[in-house]
Parts: structure tokens; C-alpha cells; sequence
């Protein structure tokens, strides 16, 4: 007969908070040698929501572009880092060509003219959720003099604004099939690779080359395998329902967290 453990992780003063749990590397490792002892795991919504972040191989990545239309960057000696010491060091070949970009992984993989990885076995950047515990972070390109060329904060807290603020309507059907509907109303074409939608503590990325033309609308198909993925429809991954019935709400932002536009229903407000 197998043996069921219930575990809780708490401070000694009876401090409770799953996306608060940073613990030293001392202890990190006694917790993962003990997980990794264990046949399986049954989770609450907001753990399960947590540790799905080992799930994706590459979860967190930074892109870089060229924004130089006819001279190449080469990158050899730069380095990229989050605001924490340390960093990723470019090797010498890493060259940008004109109006091109490349993505930096922080996880491992194998590397090639487009995408790098940094080797990391855990995430480097804060508040991957965006549930309400948000400390921010940042991504910093330095030059071999330690110069910072190129940077990008999270979340927004100055100076807050998006070019494609008031051109995307978002929409949602919370009590049936379960979906969410992005509709370009603005006068020009909307890419919304980096825009990501939230229900907390869910989250969906646009992937590339995710392009709305005016008047255009795109669905979010809430259960579903990404594979089957179309132009105009896209599939959340999701094994069943995530919004709660008695009322919720869906915000569209951008990478720094800049709202877009938010839909609410039953008892939820934006």
C-alpha cells in the first residue's frame, strides 16, 4: 500500500504564501531530493499553477533585435543579466544581422544563429505568475565596458503607455466552451507576439508571427492542444475550465504588464 504525505510549506511564525517561498539554496535542494523521491503529486490550482513552469522546456527567454537596417551587431563579449549579479557572457560568434533578432533562453538546449541558452535549471526572472505578489525585474544588455545598451523593466511603473492601447477588444465566454476573443478595432495591422492574456494565476503568450488585420478577430480556445493551432484560432493548453463560473476576469497586456483592455463577468470587475 503506498504512503500519502500532505505537506505545507510555512515559516515558523505561521506565514503562508506559495509565491513567496524562496528558500535558501541549502534547503531547495533537501526539498528537490525529497520530490524526487515520490511516485506522483496532486496540487492545489495555485501550486499546480507554480510548478507547471518545469513543464515547458524554455519558459523564459529574452529577445534581442537589430534595429540597424543595414549594419550588423556583433554581440561577442556582451553580457545579459536580469537584476541580480551575474549573467550570460555571448560568445564571440553571436552576430545580429540587420533587422534580425535572436532569443536567449535561460534554459538549456542546443544553440544556433537564432537562439542561445543560458544552461539555467530554474527561472532567473521574478514574478513569473503576476498574481498580485509582483517585486519586477529587468533585462540588461552591457557592452564589454559594462555599459548598458539596450534594457527592458517589468512591471511598468513610469511612463506606462502601448501604441496599440484602444485598438484590441477583449471578449470572453466564461460559461460555455470556455474562450477568449482578441478583435483588432484599430485602422492597421496588430502583431501580438508580446502581448500575453491573463486570468490569474493563467497566463497565454501570442506567438510569433501572430498577426490581427483590421477588423480581424483571433479566439483563444481555453481546452485544447497548442499543436492543432490555426491562424485566426489558437488552443490555451488547458486539460479543463480555469475560469470560475461565479464571475471572472481576463486582462490583455504587453511585456511590461501594460494593460490593454480587460473584459469581466458576473461577480468580477476589471
Amino acid at each position: 500500500m503506498a504512503k500519502l504525505v500532505y505537506g505545507l510549506q510555512m515559516t515558523l511564525d505561521g506565514f503562508i504564501d506559495h509565491t513567496a517561498f524562496d528558500p535558501s539554496e541549502k534547503f531547495f535542494r533537501y526539498f528537490i531530493g525529497h520530490t524526487e523521491r515520490v511516485a506522483g503529486s496532486v496540487y492545489g490550482r495555485t501550486m499546480y499553477e507554480i510548478m507547471r513552469y518545469w513543464d515547458d522546456d524554455q519558459p523564459e527567454w529574452v529577445r534581442i533585435r537589430n534595429l540597424d537596417p543595414t549594419r550588423a551587431v556583433n554581440l561577442g563579449g556582451w553580457a545579459l543579466r536580469d537584476s541580480a549579479p551575474g549573467g550570460y557572457t555571448f560568445p564571440d560568434w553571436v552576430t545580429i544581422t540587420p533587422g534580425e533578432e535572436l532569443t536567449v533562453h535561460t534554459g538549456r538546449g542546443t544553440a544556433t544563429w537564432t537562439d542561445l541558452f543560458m544552461g539555467r535549471k530554474a527561472p532567473i526572472f521574478e514574478n513569473a505568475l503576476g498574481g498580485g505578489h509582483e517585486t519586477g525585474d529587468s533585462a540588461l544588455l552591457l557592452d564589454p565596458q559594462g555599459d548598458v545598451r539596450a534594457w527592458t523593466t517589468y512591471p511598468c511603473r513610469l511612463n506606462c503607455a502601448d501604441p496599440n492601447a484602444g485598438a484590441l477588444k477583449v471578449t470572453a465566454d466564461g460559461l460555455g466552451r470556455e474562450a477568449v476573443t482578441v478583435r483588432n478595432i484599430g485602422a492597421a495591422p496588430i502583431d501580438l507576439d508580446g502581448y500575453r492574456l491573463w486570468s490569474d494565476p493563467h497566463v497565454y503568450a501570442f506567438g510569433r508571427a501572430t498577426v490581427l488585420a483590421p477588423g480581424q478577430q483571433l479566439k483563444v480556445e481555453v481546452v485544447g492542444d497548442p499543436d492543432e493551432d490555426g491562424p485566426l484560432v489558437k488552443y490555451w493548453g488547458k486539460p479543463g475550465p480555469i475560469f470560475n463560473d461565479r464571475g471572472d476576469s481576463i486582462r490583455l497586456t504587453n511585456l511590461r504588464g501594460v494593460l490593454i483592455d480587460c473584459y469581466a463577468f458576473g461577480t468580477a470587475t476589471c
